[in-house]
């Protein structure tokens, strides 16, 4: 068993993979591989995010942005 990064907000996507959030940015985590990978051109401001069938909506004081996730 690995051992997670640090985090400040986390969400399991499944039994491969999470999303974390740290310092502002999130992160897409590997867990069979152990590593993490910035998730880019997110809104910086958000107050919660949540995932569910490959869409990672962010949640920001202005409403709802949707992003699609596509993993491995």
């Amino acid at each position: 068993m690995g051992v997670l990064p640090v985090y400040d907000r986390i969400c399991l996507l499944d039994v491969n993979f999470l999303v974390y959030e740290k310092n502002g940015s999130l992160y897409l985590f590997d867990l069979q591989g152990a590593s993490s990978f910035l998730i880019e051109n997110i809104q910086k401001s958000f107050i919660s995010f949540t995932y569910k069938n490959q869409n990672l909506a962010i949640f920001t004081a202005e409403g709802i942005t949707n992003y699609k996730i596509n993993l491995p």
